[in-house]
């Protein structure tokens, strides 16, 4: 899968489902993630994490990303993951959540590079497609460089580096130059992940770090434009800011996706915090947030986003 130039939404639980995703690749990301899918939960057959692996056509190239800390586990959850035909697979090294490092999960596998090894060649041996990892810099110390080697060798195909210590969580700023580091130690493509909150950024540090690609996370929330405006600046200089008419009509198609899959009750109670998101900036916004909060039906919710349109 060539990288070069790719604008790709970051894998995160409970954030980027399908019709985020499917909002987000329409919008210029380039690449997407499911959901962080628990190679545990696949071993138990636990319908709720297949569900987290389902995805469309339009969210393409898709990679479905596990997580887990045994070889058994993480063997299966790949051949489990491959049945449904991504495009890569993703081993999960970034999370930094402690109920997940406790189990010895996510980030907790940067402390030991052996096991490291065993887990990430043991999920490559398991699939015939393009495996991947996600990755921080460290765990309590800097070591991307030797992490980023040992992955090549066990025949990662690419890797995603989130610029901070598996400690730090998101507190403090992303290491952009041990990223560029890390993309100068591997021969394999390297997508630099961390703090990208605005166009402007995302051309500093891509073109300062030289990284094939780059990552957007949680500047896309409430906020899936920023693809797009990013590929405008980088081309061209400039970009257009997203008019409140917009942003509406993108948040209720937003709902209407979301709402269009399982219990609507459940699934407008899931989009309250992207409500929140996507009015950030709105003035006189705490009225219609405190009703989002209370509702439970989409009619209202279309009745309160018209209204906020209405004021542009």
């Amino acid at each position: 899968m060539d990288l070069k130039g790719k604008i790709i939404l970051a894998p995160i639980a409970g954030i980027t489902d399908s019709p985020f995703r499917q909002i987000c690749m329409e919008h210029g990301a380039d690449v997407s993630y499911s959901e962080l899918v628990s190679a545990d939960g696949l071993m138990r057959g636990s319908k709720k994490t297949v569900k987290l692996m389902e995805f469309s056509e339009k969210e393409r190239p898709y990679g479905i990303q596990i997580f887990g800390g045994t070889i058994e586990a993480m063997s299966a959850a790949a051949e489990s993951a491959s049945e449904l035909h991504p495009d890569f697979i993703d081993i999960n090294l970034g999370c930094s959540v402690p109920k997940i490092i406790k189990q010895g999960y996510g980030s907790a596998l940067l402390k030991s590079l052996s096991h490291l090894k065993d887990i990430v060649t043991a999920v490559v041996s398991s699939t015939r497609l393009p495996v991947s990892a996600k990755i921080r810099i460290g765990f309590n110390s800097v070591r991307g460089v030797d992490i980023a080697k040992v992955l090549e060798k066990c025949g990662v195909s690419f890797i995603a580096v989130h610029g901070r210590l598996a400690v730090q969580q998101f507190t403090g700023e992303a290491d952009w130059s041990e990223i560029k580091r890390i993309k100068e130690s591997v021969s394999i493509p390297v997508i630099g992940n961390g703090d990208i909150k605005t166009p402007q950024q995302a051309k500093k540090l891509w073109e300062e770090s030289k990284v094939d690609a780059i990552m957007i996370g949680r500047a896309a929330f409430g906020h899936p434009w920023i693809f797009s405006q990013i590929k405008s600046f980088i081309m061209t200089g400039s970009f257009e800011e997203v008019s409140l008419e917009e942003r509406m009509d993108l948040l209720r198609e937003h709902y209407q996706a979301a709402c269009g899959r399982g219990n609507i009750k459940e699934k407008l109670r899931e989009m309250r915090k992207h409500f929140h998101w996507y009015m950030k900036g709105v003035p006189y916004s705490k009225q219609y947030k405190e009703r989002i909060n209370r509702t439970e039906d989409l009619e209202e919710v279309m009745e309160i986003i018209s209204k906020i349109k209405t004021r542009s």
